[in-house]
């Protein structure tokens, strides 16, 4: 008897818009940038980015439109998922500070 791995549901390319099957003609030109921006990116857009990467472990944390908060960890260990969620604030932290130190290169304004 021979059996075959059914595929996963939602394992093709997902564009990082539109969260639509690859190719998506209408965000093809669309490009993405790395670092801190001052827009916010729709949820959606940000799950369709981590759709499309190998990842090995997922830790989401959002906010509702109701308001209420939502977790989820694909790792079944607390400890383990607040690792990851420590690792996620310190890169973020680090990111911040590396555009604080630009700014200050910069003159301070005319009094």
């Amino acid at each position: 008897m021979t059996t075959t791995t059914p595929k996963l549901v939602g394992s093709e390319p997902r564009c990082d818009l539109c969260f639509g099957p690859m190719p998506c003609e209408e965000h093809a030109n669309v490009k993405r940038l790395g670092g801190v921006t001052s827009n916010d990116i729709d949820p959606v857009a940000i799950l369709a980015d981590a759709h499309n990467t190998d990842l090995a472990i997922v830790v989401v944390v959002g906010i509702q439109k109701n308001g209420r908060e939502f977790f989820a960890s694909s790792c079944a260990d607390a400890a383990e998922s607040m690792y990851h969620l420590q690792r996620g604030i310190y890169k973020l932290n680090k990111i911040v500070d590396e555009g604080a130190d630009d700014d200050d290169d910069e003159e301070p304004p005319a009094a």
